[in-house]
């Protein structure tokens, strides 16, 4: 992907993608990276250490925020960001 494409398209999907920015989200995100579990703000965790987290049953309301991918909304302004505040670029290769 022509890299004007990319940035085209992250300057669409970030206007809609919501961001949570406090401990709480910092800690979620942490818990993805280091342990593979999905955090829910109240449900509590989803172990995500194996392509079965999205066949596993689940209650309607982890489905919901498992397969809409909501938990993102925790890494924007968190793991992702840099010192000042700014989100680190992903490479596309």
């Amino acid at each position: 992907m022509e890299s004007a494409t990319y940035e085209a398209i992250r300057r669409i999907t970030d206007s809609f993608v919501p961001e949570i920015v406090n401990d709480a989200a910092r800690q979620r995100a942490r818990c993805f990276l280091n342990e593979r579990v999905i955090m829910h703000p109240t449900l509590g965790g989803i172990d995500a250490s194996q392509e079965t987290v999205w066949q596993t049953p689940l209650p309607r309301t982890h489905g919901r925020y498992l397969h809409g991918f909501l938990f993102f909304a925790d890494w924007h302004a968190t793991v992702l960001a840099t010192p000042g505040g700014k989100r680190r670029p992903i490479r596309m290769r």
